[in-house]
């Protein structure tokens, strides 16, 4: 048998080095400006976004103050949650959550019992006129629990009477 003149090649043997350098990472330049912002610096007229402010009233401690109310469905005591009200009618849509002013206790999923909010959510209770109607008396019954216990926000009337109230007007009407 006659060798030949190639040398073999097997995955253990490399016949040249690899470049290391290949694997360093190179460190990123920061970019500046875009053409249009330059252009509007040198006219000055450039200027900086702010972000907008909530359009509704949020509030941590106002959730925290109502999950500590018993169920305004059930009268459960320790196991309540803040429930938003549901419907597009007090400012819920795609991606938008209520105003933290439009919420009323409701407790939570325990042990082998499902719970008032999530069966809420779920509109597992109750049809939607008779939903509705439950939802303001226990918007109004927590507003005026929180009031007798010195715990209602100023701020928060603004949107209670800004989106209940139209609500009503359309009724009326």
């Amino acid at each position: 048998m006659k060798k030949t003149e190639w040398p073999q090649r097997t995955q253990l043997q490399r016949r040249q080095a690899l470049k290391r350098s290949a694997f360093k990472a190179k460190p990123k330049q920061k970019k500046g400006l875009s053409m249009p912002l330059v252009v509007a610096k040198m006219a000055g007229t450039l200027f900086k976004h702010q972000p907008k402010p909530p359009a509704v009233f949020r509030s941590e401690q106002h959730l925290k103050n109502v999950a500590a109310l018993p169920c305004a469905n059930c009268g459960l005591e320790k196991r309540s949650q803040a429930a938003h009200m549901n419907g597009v009618e007090f400012g819920k849509g795609l991606g938008l959550k209520v105003s933290d002013a439009l919420v009323f206790p409701l407790c939570a999923d325990g042990f082998l019992r499902r719970g008032c909010h999530g069966l809420h959510d779920q509109g597992g209770i109750y049809d939607k006129g008779t939903a509705v109607g439950l939802q303001l008396t226990w918007l109004q019954n927590t507003r005026d629990e929180l009031k007798r216990l010195g715990q209602w926000p100023e701020q928060a009337d603004r949107d209670v009477e800004t989106f209940v109230g139209a609500y009503l007007r359309r009724q009326l009407a």
